[in-house]
């Protein structure tokens, strides 16, 4: 997939999707919308859920877009996956 950098919204940025739209063979706002929501889920600011809502994609379409575009399902941060290895740790020392 092409890059798309937006460091602003302006009619050069709306051309450069519809680009990359007609590329992917699919419409304009339909990627807009994916777009929107991977990098807000990607930047941490709106839940899985709540990003395959928003484009409109549904739970497993979303994670298979997001697979196929950045080679990436779900993302775990690291405070989360070191809270759960604390907490397994501290289970498994009272086995």
């Amino acid at each position: 997939m092409a890059t798309l950098s937006i460091n602003h919204i302006d009619d050069q940025v709306f051309k450069q999707i519809d680009r990359i739209a007609d590329h992917a063979g699919e419409s304009s706002p339909e990627l807009a919308r994916f777009l929107l929501a991977a990098g807000m889920y990607h930047a941490q600011q709106m839940s899985f859920q709540a990003a395959s809502n928003l484009s409109g994609l549904g739970f497993d379409g979303f994670k298979k877009r997001l697979r196929e575009t950045f080679s990436t399902g779900y993302i775990i941060p690291a405070q989360v996956g070191n809270e759960d290895i604390h907490f397994a740790k501290r289970l498994s020392d009272k086995l």
